[in-house]
């Protein structure tokens, strides 16, 4: 009996979904690698091809091998026996397309692909050396082509070390090596006039050792394709570059991803992600239909410029100097020298006694936590730097000063250095600089400066730098130390002081948050608070490795600091003018603007004439 419509149709999509249904649909993908798995370059290759096949293909079912041939030499022998075995392996499992990477397999493919993979397309990537009489006879072959860049590289490296005088170039000597070698010196011919570049012979890594540590002075290195020595000895990548930048001081630059990360400084790099997606995605495009003697090789476009922050925080490279649109790494990571690792090891415990009555710069909350622009800015450390800092709470500066004094601690995380500091004390670059100003109370004049103040009572806070600047430079004068700017404000506003010499941004704060209404300021000192990090003054390794944390802040983390106490928009206003709100927003602006200068050698933010202040609001 005729089965109804309806049921036949049902029994049809059943079908169609079933798996017995689907086997005949299903796309079979080979990944022939020439290295050997876990190699960079080829793990880069594997993963970002395979993602385009699973991302666009995601029913494609992907096979891979690696043929191993760094590690063991790709001779006749050897390639009968990878024939053999792949023809036994893939006997009854039909291949629809093969992604080859590297020219072991792209030549192993081509002599031997019609054998074991009949009518099955090819896409290649990474292959050295192209030219297209190399695909003659095999009509569905395409893929990515794979071009060192030496005199790109080379031109970067010199704009940034124009005192180079000396480039020694540095290949194996397997067939890759050597071409990758005759490739260079065609680059290299002639294009940097007074430049000597040497090209290292076939050497022992013991040798190559020996003619690194002999390189005269102003040389710079080039690293391409380096597997293999004159020995036979293989050696990984990593390897490769530990044991060349152990021998030399001098920079070391490449062409290939597989050094990235591992120490040289960078430059325009093959990139096996690149070649790995673009690759795959040419795959899809022959899977989905497409015939890939209509797909064009990609010629150019694989390659970047790559740079690495952390050796070239090492030579001091500054970044402005980098080509356009390089790409950078590790540009928000502090790395150690062993000796600064080992000196952290040795000193596990580094006690910190901050101001506790210096805010917005840095305080102590009322539930006792620490808090303040420096709090943030040693949290930000502790992460970049894998410290924990112990922090320690004084009573006020002048015991913050004594414990330092007498080694009961190691630090501070915001003082201003002065001679008497400077005896005892190591300090970075600034973290903050603020102005010095002189309040008074309501109905003082306006405009007084430091030589108006002679005869007057004055009040600092004991041992900051203004006590020490006064006491240096006005010997005489009747001055109260207090021992923290809340106590010194209120002395003035109750009349037992004339003026306060202090720092802009604690005194505006502080006055704004005690709601104190008769205070103004009058003046400002030619003193200023450079706010920095300082370290006990036998622990200059401390202060080196605080200043590589500090080099790794990036602007946009600064900013958020910033933000996060003071939020203000402009307005042009003579700064004596201004109230007490505007004041502290002043300071803050004066920070953010050293922030820029101090860290990352940005040029100032240009200004209008006149001082830029601000509306503000505390956070």
């Amino acid at each position: 009996m005729p089965l109804p419509g309806t049921l036949l149709l049902a029994l049809l999509l059943i079908l169609a979904v079933h798996p017995a249904a689907q086997a005949s649909a299903e796309k079979r993908v080979l990944l022939l690698h020439s290295y050997h798995a876990g190699m960079k370059w080829v793990e880069r290759i594997h993963q970002t091809a395979r993602h385009e096949l699973q991302a666009l293909q995601p029913e494609a079912l992907v096979y891979t091998e690696y043929m191993d041939t760094k590690r063991v030499p790709f001779s006749p022998a050897y390639e009968q026996l990878l024939l053999n075995f792949l023809k036994a392996k893939y006997k009854e499992t039909p291949i629809d397309l093969v992604l080859i990477s590297d020219n072991n397999a792209f030549d192993f493919m081509r002599r031997h692909g019609d054998t074991l993979f009949p009518g099955a397309p090819v896409v290649f990537c990474g292959i050295n050396f192209f030219t297209d009489a190399l695909l003659d006879g095999h009509p569905n072959y395409t893929g990515v082509i794979e071009i060192f860049d030496a005199r790109s590289t080379l031109e970067a490296a010199l704009a940034i070390h124009p005192e180079t005088r000396h480039v020694y170039v540095i290949n194996d000597y397997l067939p890759s090596g050597r071409i990758v070698t005759e490739d260079t010196r065609q680059q290299l011919k002639g294009a940097f006039p007074g430049v000597a570049v040497e090209y290292a012979a076939a050497l022992t890594m013991t040798g190559l050792e020996r003619r690194l540590k002999a390189l005269p002075a102003h040389s710079l290195l080039l690293l391409g394709a380096f597997f293999r020595d004159a020995d036979e000895v293989f050696y990984s990548s990593e390897e490769v570059v530990q044991r060349i930048t152990a021998a030399t001081d001098a920079p070391l630059y490449g062409q290939l991803d597989t050094h990235f990360g591992l120490g040289i400084i960078g430059g325009m790099l093959i990139d096996g992600r690149s070649q790995g997606a673009l690759a795959g995605r040419i795959a899809v495009e022959i899977l989905n239909g497409r015939d890939a003697a209509d797909i064009p090789i990609i010629r150019s476009g694989a390659n970047s410029f790559m740079f690495d922050r952390v050796p070239m925080d090492r030579y001091g490279i500054d970044p402005a100097l980098l080509p356009l649109g390089s790409i950078q790494i590790n540009q928000n990571t502090a790395i150690l020298t062993p000796r600064e690792q080992e000196w952290l090891r040795e000193h596990a415990s580094i006690r910190l006694a901050p101001n506790p009555d210096a805010p917005p710069i840095e305080f102590f909350h009322e539930t006792g936590t620490y808090r303040g622009l420096a709090a943030d800015f040693i949290a930000l450390l502790e992460k970049k730097l894998g410290v924990q800092f112990q922090i320690q709470r004084p009573a006020n500066w002048t015991e913050a000063v004594a414990m330092a004094r007498e080694r009961s601690i190691d630090l501070w995380a915001a003082a201003s250095p002065t001679p008497r500091h400077g005896e005892f004390m190591l300090f970075t670059q600034p973290l903050i600089e603020t102005p010095t100003v002189i309040i008074a109370r309501s109905e003082a004049r306006d405009r007084v400066g430091m030589q108006d103040l002679t005869g007057k009572r004055l009040t600092v806070v004991a041992d900051s730098p203004a006590h020490e600047q006064i006491l240096n430079n006005h010997p005489g004068d009747g001055l109260l130390a207090t021992p923290d700017i809340g106590s010194a404000l209120r002395k003035v506003s109750l009349g037992e002081a004339d003026y306060l010499v202090a720092d802009l941004a604690t005194a505006s704060y502080r006055i704004e948050r005690e709601g104190i209404t008769n205070l103004k300021v009058v003046g400002e000192s030619p003193y200023r608070h450079r706010w920095s990090l300082a370290v006990r003054k036998d622990w200059p390794v401390l202060r080196d490795i605080l200043a590589k944390g500090l080099r790794m802040i990036t602007e946009a983390e600064r900013r958020a600091i910033m933000d996060k106490w003071v939020r203000f928009a402009t307005t042009d206003q003579p700064w004596w003018q201004l109230t007490r709100q505007q004041q502290i927003a002043l300071g803050g602006a004066m920070a953010l603007t050293l922030f820029r200068k101090q860290w990352d050698g940005l040029l100032p933010t240009p200004t209008t004439n006149g001082v830029e202040a601000s509306e503000w609001e505390l956070n």
